[in-house]
């Protein structure tokens, strides 16, 4: 009976704001922990902790979401933290490599062409998704196994994501360099994700 009202108090739009919310304060807060560490550590170990920082401020705005439906938050702060920092690493070294095999040189994504910048977010989004996924659906497994597909749902909404934003970016004529482009590409990542991966969670609560 617990659950059940516990379940009722699942809201799709407040998780969806929290997760876009929660992806730029995590971006943001990555950058800014990347700055200082720059100096006095090896880029490898900057950009672990970075995608770990990103992942723990995500996982903690998605984990208000999720008052309603799991017990012990904090491990979804965990997972969450680890599996975007460990996908996102192997996400962008995809493609740095995927890159220098056909150009020789690492992609620089903000110079790319729309649909090579889309295929590479595509990518990026799939992979860390995926990972994310995958570590996110353990802390479901133990809390909330009604919740069903997380790991696929998680790596496609991901992909979705990051793809469209890059393409209604330059559909809309703003330069993705600029800092208003990125802006724009994190608030539309973080909200089209946020809504896609509304729907499991949405079915549990019903």
């Amino acid at each position: 009976m617990l659950q059940s009202d516990q379940s009722r108090t699942f809201n799709s739009t407040r998780w969806t704001l929290l997760t876009a919310a929660g992806l730029a304060a995590g971006l943001t807060a990555g950058v800014l922990a990347g700055i200082p560490l720059g100096r006095i550590l090896n880029a490898m170990i900057v950009t672990g902790v970075v995608t770990c920082v990103v992942g723990a401020v995500l996982g903690a705005f998605q984990a208000a979401g999720l008052r309603g439906l799991i017990a012990r938050p904090l491990w979804w702060v965990a997972a969450t933290m680890m599996g975007v920092g460990i996908g996102l690493v192997l996400g962008v070294v995809a493609v740095e490599e995927a890159g220098k095999f056909i150009t020789g040189v690492p992609p620089r994504v903000a110079h790319l062409g729309t649909a090579m910048r889309a295929l590479s977010f595509v990518t990026v989004g799939l992979i860390t998704g995926s990972v994310l996924g995958v570590a996110q659906w353990v802390v479901l497994r133990a809390q909330r196994p009604d919740v069903r597909h997380w790991v696929l749902v998680c790596g496609a909404a991901l992909a979705a994501a990051f793809c469209a934003a890059s393409l209604l970016i330059d559909v809309a004529g703003i330069q993705f360099a600029s800092a208003v482009g990125r802006i724009s590409f994190v608030v539309l990542s973080g909200i089209l994700f946020g809504g896609l991966t509304s729907w499991p969670l949405r079915s549990a609560a019903a």
